[in-house]
């Protein structure tokens, strides 16, 4: 996400952040236009990936070199010249281009490679497919998205939307996967869709809160949300206690570990899903966790709030 001139950029790694979470589109959002300030945490694990991934994108690039195949690279520091060498290249008709730059409107991309198709489009008898190296294993829904958006941007230029768009994976060395992009385009678009809507009726007010999901994990923002929950003395923090779960409490009006903790036994309140007796463990679990905390505090003068299992 990149403020501009007449708005806001989006990128492929928006539409993967706002399927993973959709607080962290307003985060960014807010980061761009500069009303909160942007965290400065970055995961040594995730550098290391990356890392990985660019050798393993360099890896497949010798293997095209090595066939003989006809290899354009028209990378470039603006944005705007990289395109028009892109475009440059998909009209002479190279077999390859690596690192290839697309723009449409308020999004753009660089997609690994695009790959010559004997496919007729505006240029001639051949049109172009995106390909894209990855080091999982298996496709993950963000990857689609990407392939998706690159195959749109891709069909904008040479008029012919691709059939079919694939990812290199590491197994067997080499291992091509194909999807046909008729498969993905409503579910693309879709998402596409929700999150430009999301960005144009957004203000300077984040309604979304922190939730836990799996992308805390490699989130830049995880301490920002860590914290704000740790204040909150959310119901997250009970060991074992699930979004499902804190959703079922909610409608009890129990909202905080400590509410949770001196909820009275045995329970009054009948889940609408679950089992009544895995809610009594979790009320138990906060119990304990109280408890813990409390004899913490006794050995310190910290708020209550900052400290919890």
């Amino acid at each position: 996400m990149k403020r501009i001139e007449k708005g806001i950029l989006l990128s492929a790694g928006d539409l993967s952040s706002h399927i993973a979470c959709s607080h962290l589109t307003y985060l960014d959002l807010a980061a761009t236009k500069g009303t909160i300030e942007a965290p400065d945490y970055r995961d040594p694990m995730l550098a290391i990936l990356q890392e990985r991934g660019l050798e393993f994108e360099q890896a497949y690039l010798k293997i095209l070199k090595d066939s003989g195949l006809q290899i354009i690279e028209p990378n470039s520091d603006d944005n705007e010249t990289a395109l028009r060498r892109t475009v440059l290249a998909m009209q002479q008709g190279a077999d390859v281009i690596y690192q290839a730059s697309l723009k449409k409107g308020i999004w753009q991309g660089r997609a690994d490679f695009l790959i010559k198709v004997d496919k007729p489009s505006n240029f001639g008898n051949w049109s172009y497919e995106v390909v894209d190296s990855k080091l999982a294993k298996e496709t993950r829904t963000g990857t689609i998205l990407q392939l998706s958006l690159y195959s749109e941007l891709v069909a904008d230029i040479q008029g012919i939307m691709p059939e079919f768009m694939h990812v290199i994976t590491p197994e067997e060395e080499f291992s091509k996967h194909t999807y046909r992009l008729n498969d993905f385009l409503a579910y693309y678009r879709f998402i596409k869709s929700r999150l430009e809507k999301t960005i144009l009726n957004a203000d300077d007010i984040i309604p979304t809160y922190p939730i836990p999901c799996a992308h805390c994990e490699i989130c830049n923002w995880w301490q920002q949300c860590d914290t704000r929950r740790r204040a909150d003395d959310h119901l997250s923090l009970v060991a074992g206690l699930s979004n499902s779960h804190a959703a079922e409490m909610k409608k009890w009006n129990v909202e905080t570990l400590q509410k949770l903790a001196t909820v009275p036994l045995p329970l009054a309140y009948k889940p609408a899903r679950g089992a009544i007796e895995t809610f009594t463990k979790l009320r138990e679990q906060a119990r304990v966790q109280r408890i813990f905390l409390f004899k913490l505090l006794s050995l310190s003068s910290v708020s209550p709030c900052r400290w919890h299992l």
